[in-house]
């Protein structure tokens, strides 16, 4: 037996793994994206204007200038009259203090407001959610060894406990400079937090429900940001509500209920650990677990194709043609893609309408992209490829953009060989986050010049929509072993491909009912097997 038997046997929706999908997803999905996003309203730009000394008034002290989102006079934000009420010298100067106008929030309720982020230092709110994405960017790289090396399940706890603390150290910063220190730590835990949790709740099931399980984690990162809005609606200062998204993933840390992963276990010969959690899995299920279920092949099965083959280096993948197009241009994919999400989600805080309604507003939108996305990735064989769904979702705005995001995250994984998947995800990974680390400044031109951002992401969709027409199409294939096979790839696939991948699935469909009816005839009442009647491993999937 191997170990897509052991999930099998589980059953493919079973009570135990669902339930430690939904708390895993919801233990990484909310705290991380909680710290993500709090800029959005710990970071406001509140009207402002010189503060004035003396009995003067604004209109007196304080020159008028039209707002370029308005077109309405407003005083100024930065510049003060040297000589107020001097009608010959209309000289200005600018100011070391400022009266603010909280609209909705406690005095000193923001970051701006506390440090006085404005006029010369009106990109440092950006420059503190760029160093937050650096961290995420490091995190990404730097976290996954530890993960492959010591286990997921101590990293996740290990990420999940620090970020909570980094995240309350940073309500109590004394000034800017601690404030960037802590997102930055906050950010780099956050990836790992999230990177180590993805992949646990990925490997709970068989290979044919990922296409499934890895985009339907995205419903829990929209769930986290239609949360923060009434997070930091009942919430107007900044301290408290930073305080009040760290607090409660702490108990996720003191529960111990996440499993290892039982792939890591398996892989490293740990098979007495992995059966525990496969016999807790299976009391929960209320299913029958042979005792030979992680025999010895289990690990032949893991390593099954790399002992045969030349080992790929990410050197020869660049040196081909193909296989360094696919990347390059999943790479330019992924980095206007994340530009473009983080982009349209920061600029709520600017755009004109109450921020809460507009925070959450393109934070639910999210969920049904997201339902849709999944649906057009495994039902739309055939009739739509996965490069014109991309293409379509990326010219609906964050609609669009939201769906084609978890495309990707399926898609990406599709065009590296075995030995290099993971190293390609991880490059993919950080290379997407400089679209991350960009997007805050589109912010800061929304408020100087209204047109820049839009016109920016316009053009990288149109950009992408052209460009993703470079892929291969992925469905109906096999997971590539070798840069060979990546070379060997025409941009769609064939009738013969399509007809031996069907006659594959075909064959596995045959052999797990043939286990089911021999399972029955020696007193084993699988209620798994009843439930998977019509499995049809996909093996395009990771």
């Amino acid at each position: 037996m191997g170990l897509e038997e052991a999930y099998h046997y589980l059953g493919k929706w079973g009570r135990w793994q669902l339930m430690i999908y939904c708390v895993l997803c919801l233990s990484f999905g909310l705290p991380a994206i909680w710290q993500l996003m709090a800029i959005v309203f710990i970071g406001v730009i509140n009207p402002h204007h010189c503060k004035i000394d003396g009995n003067y008034t604004v209109k007196q002290a304080i020159p008028h200038v039209i707002n370029d989102l308005t077109d309405e006079l407003e005083p100024s934000s930065c510049k003060i009259f040297k000589y107020p009420l001097n009608f010959t010298n209309n000289d200005t100067i600018g100011c070391n203090s400022w009266t603010y106008d909280p609209i909705g929030f406690d005095p000193k309720g923001t970051i701006t407001m506390e440090w006085d982020l404005v006029c010369d230092k009106d990109t440092y709110v950006e420059n503190s959610q760029t160093t937050f994405n650096v961290g995420v960017c490091l995190g990404a790289v730097l976290f996954t060894p530890f993960a492959d090396k010591f286990g997921r399940k101590k990293l996740f706890f290990i990420c999940q406990f620090f970020m909570n603390v980094f995240g309350i150290c940073m309500s109590f910063s004394p000034n800017y400079v601690a404030f960037c220190i802590f997102q930055f730590l906050t950010g780099a835990l956050s990836q790992g937090l999230t990177m180590t949790g993805f992949v646990i709740a990925c490997e709970l099931f068989p290979t044919e429900l990922r296409t499934f399980m890895a985009p339907g984690a995205y419903l829990f990162t929209a769930a986290g940001m239609t949360s923060l809005s009434l997070w930091a609606y009942f919430l107007r200062d900044w301290r408290k509500l930073q305080l009040y998204i760290s607090i409660p993933p702490f108990i996720y840390d003191v529960l111990s209920w996440c499993p290892e992963s039982i792939r890591f276990l398996v892989a490293n010969y740990r098979n007495e650990e992995a059966m525990v959690i496969l016999k807790k899995a299976a009391k929960v299920n209320n299913v029958d677990l042979p005792d030979d279920i992680l025999d010895d092949n289990v690990q032949a099965e893991l390593k099954e194709g790399e002992t045969d083959l030349k080992k790929p280096s990410m050197l020869r993948l660049l040196k081909s043609p193909r296989p360094r197009r696919y990347m390059l241009t999943m790479l330019f994919l992924v980095l206007s893609n994340n530009l473009m999400y983080f982009g349209l989600s920061l600029l709520t805080a600017a755009m004109e309408g109450d921020r809460y309604i507009n925070f959450m507003i393109v934070s639910v939108v999210e969920i049904p992209s997201v339902i849709v996305a999944i649906i057009a990735s495994n039902k739309l064989v055939g009739s739509l490829d996965k490069g014109k769904m991309v293409t379509t979702f990326a010219l609906i705005s964050k609609f669009g953009v939201a769906g084609a995001w978890c495309i990707e995250l399926v898609y990406a994984q599709e065009i590296y060989p075995t030995l290099l998947r993971s190293t390609g995800l991880g490059i993919t990974a950080g290379f997407g986050f400089i679209g991350a680390i960009l997007a805050p400044y589109s912010v800061y031109l929304y408020r100087k010049y209204l047109w820049v951002p839009g016109t920016v992401f316009g053009i990288l969709s149109f950009m992408a929509s052209f460009l993703v027409l470079l892929e291969p199409e992925t469905m109906g294939r096999a997971l590539p072993d070798t840069v060979e096979e990546i070379e060997s790839w025409t941009m769609s696939v064939s009738k013969e491909e399509r007809e031996q991948w069907t006659a594959n699935n075909k064959k596995k469909l045959e052999d797990y009912k043939r286990k089911r009816e021999a399972s029955k005839e020696n007193g084993h009442q699988n209620p798994a097997f009843e439930e998977d009647k019509e499995i049809g491993t996909d093996n395009t999937r990771i």
